[in-house]
């Protein structure tokens, strides 16, 4: 009995170790081979993982980059900094991106139309008819920006978001946090911004908010380099175009138009 146990044991374990020599074997031949390139971009992305470049996170974007799927300056977080990296790994020249910050495109200065009373987020209220506020494009002031942000960039004030550039890595998770999509990109070291996204009327804006956009097109006449039109009743940016003179700004009759500095 011990004897047919044994044989038992001996046969198992030779069958055992035969497949385990066979898969040795074809792990051997049928390896693939992984770009040593993709590992060293990947070091040299900033690990936030947070989509902005268009990709699911850096493992994904450092695959693409390698591949040649994807241009090596798609980093925002890693600005410049990665994309020079990037660039001597591939032994290639990298376009400098443009300074990019995130601002709120609102100024907010409505009343409440209704109580709120339901899921105290942003997304909860702009759920309930676009939410309590007299402009339904203005910000909610719930902080899911906030809650959003991680770094810690964010802090609201008087119902508003204000970004921290000197912390904010414009990652874009903020933006996207956002149920009416009141933070987006502005381009350059320096320059203006509309803080206003109302698509209403003048005289609804106006109605509705102190400080919003009515439209007038003061800004787009004033404006020497074509770079600010006004589009669905609000003033827009063209950053390839604008020089940041200010016109625009001095000209705006309710101070819609504000100044940034990326390092402020």
């Amino acid at each position: 009995m011990y004897k047919e146990i044994l044989t038992a044991i001996l046969v198992l374990g030779g069958i055992g170790l035969l497949f385990a020599i066979i898969l040795a074997i074809s792990g051997i031949f049928f390896e693939v081979k992984k770009d040593e390139r993709v590992v060293m971009i990947r070091e040299a992305l900033p690990g936030a993982n947070c989509g902005a470049c268009g990709y699911a996170g850096c493992d994904a974007y450092a695959e693409a980059i390698a591949s040649g799927n994807a241009k090596a300056n798609l980093c925002i977080p890693g600005t410049n900094v990665s994309a020079e990296k990037i660039g001597k790994i591939l032994g290639i020249e990298v376009e400098k991106q443009k300074t990019r910050a995130m601002r709120v495109m609102c100024c907010k200065d409505v009343t409440e139309t209704f109580d709120y009373v339901g899921i105290k987020t942003c997304a909860g209220e702009a759920a309930m008819f676009r939410g309590a506020n007299s402009c339904n494009y203005s910000c909610l002031g719930k902080g899911d920006c906030v809650a959003a942000c991680p770094n810690n960039a964010i802090m609201m004030r008087n119902g508003i978001p204000i970004i921290d550039a000197n912390i904010c890595t414009e990652c874009g998770l903020c933006a996207k946090a956002c149920p009416k999509g009141l933070i987006k990109y502005v381009i350059g070291d320096y320059g203006y911004y509309v803080a206003c996204s109302s698509r209403d009327t003048g005289k609804v804006t106006k109605a509705n908010c102190k400080n919003g956009c009515i439209g007038c097109r003061i800004c787009e006449k004033k404006c020497e380099y074509d770079a600010i039109h006004v589009e669905n009743n609000v003033a827009s940016i063209d950053y390839e175009k604008c020089t940041a003179c200010g016109k625009c700004a001095e000209t705006c009759p309710v101070k819609v138009i504000k100044k940034y500095c990326v390092n402020n």
